[in-house]
């Protein structure tokens, strides 16, 4: 049986964290090592997790994820490093079917898993749109991609340590970067069909907002910075955005266009969902684009001033 290092930062979070640590020890398959990486928090979230008998690496200050992550990957042996988010469920046999992928390719360094869908049809529309836009981009994904997704994600040890491990001077695309560096030093990275995970997301229109806009300045940056804007035009997609998504952004002050060029996304919504749900999740996306076509005037803006990190 396989031994992993399993990671899980966390920030202020503690009721999540729980029930995905709890969720991560109830794996089948493999043997876990878990660490819950308390990212400085504030509210007592790591007294309480090492209350619960987790084993806890309480960090003195916030870093960000990156930094959590990286902190606690030094602390275990094991050939392969798992991460995977607080806010997310991971199922019995998640852990091994990854483990598996890996141990039947030598190529690969990584393997993702797919992050879920909506699983309440009257959870917010900007919750539903969140979790339903990322699982549909990766319903299309190729087996093989150039990024990781921290969701759930395994990583051969050899393969994250040679690159570094995560790059703790960026937050939001930290994890899509590790994958770019894997490919880059001759690894491939998998996606994992046969492993998706719940992502108990809590997300109000605000905080959606204020996510993309910041998601959008690092990815441009991220982009710019790693010269792959030629490879996105030719694989039609950036991470796992299509092109038609990133037109309708900088389409954004036109909503018509908008709802146009989420056509299949918002097609797959309703016969999934319903077309209530199609329908008010088109009102999000009518009020996120001008924000995420905001977030791209503004990475080229910093892009243009010297920054290369927000």
């Amino acid at each position: 049986m396989t031994s992993v290092d399993v990671v899980l930062p966390t920030w202020n979070r503690a009721d999540e964290a729980l029930r995905a640590a709890r969720a991560v020890l109830a794996s089948r398959g493999v043997r876990v090592d878990l660490v819950v990486v308390d990212d400085g928090s504030s509210d007592g979230t790591g007294a309480r997790l090492a209350a619960e008998g987790l084993r806890v690496e309480a960090l003195p200050q916030n870093r960000g994820a990156a930094a959590a992550r990286n902190a606690g990957a030094r602390l275990g042996t094991a050939g392969v490093l798992v991460f995977v988010d607080s806010d997310v469920l991971v199922g019995p046999d998640d852990l091994a079917r990854l483990v598996a992928h890996l141990e039947a390719d030598a190529t690969l360094g990584a393997m993702v898993a797919v992050p879920g869908p909506p699983e309440d049809g009257g959870i917010s529309a900007a919750e539903a749109h969140f979790l339903a836009r990322i699982h549909h981009n990766y319903l299309r994904l190729p087996a093989r991609i150039g990024h990781t997704n921290t969701t759930l994600v395994a990583v051969r040890r050899a393969a994250f340590e040679a690159v570094g491990g995560f790059n703790e001077r960026t937050r939001g695309v930290e994890d899509d970067e590790l994958g770019f560096d894997l490919v880059r030093a001759g690894w491939q990275v998998g996606l994992a069909r046969d492993v998706v995970v719940r992502h108990a997301k809590s997300l109000t229109l605000p905080g959606l907002l204020r996510s993309d806009f910041e998601r959008t300045v690092d990815r441009v940056l991220y982009m710019l910075r790693t010269r792959q804007a030629r490879s996105a035009a030719q694989e039609g997609r950036f991470i796992s955005t299509p092109a038609r998504q990133a037109l309708a952004a900088l389409a954004a002050p036109a909503p018509a266009l908008v709802w146009a060029l989420h056509t299949d996304y918002l097609a797959w919504l309703a016969r999934a969902y319903g077309p209530r749900l199609a329908a008010r999740v088109a009102l999000v996306l009518a009020v996120d684009m001008p924000v995420v076509h905001a977030g791209l005037w503004a990475g080229a803006a910093m892009w243009a001033a010297g920054r290369r990190y927000r």
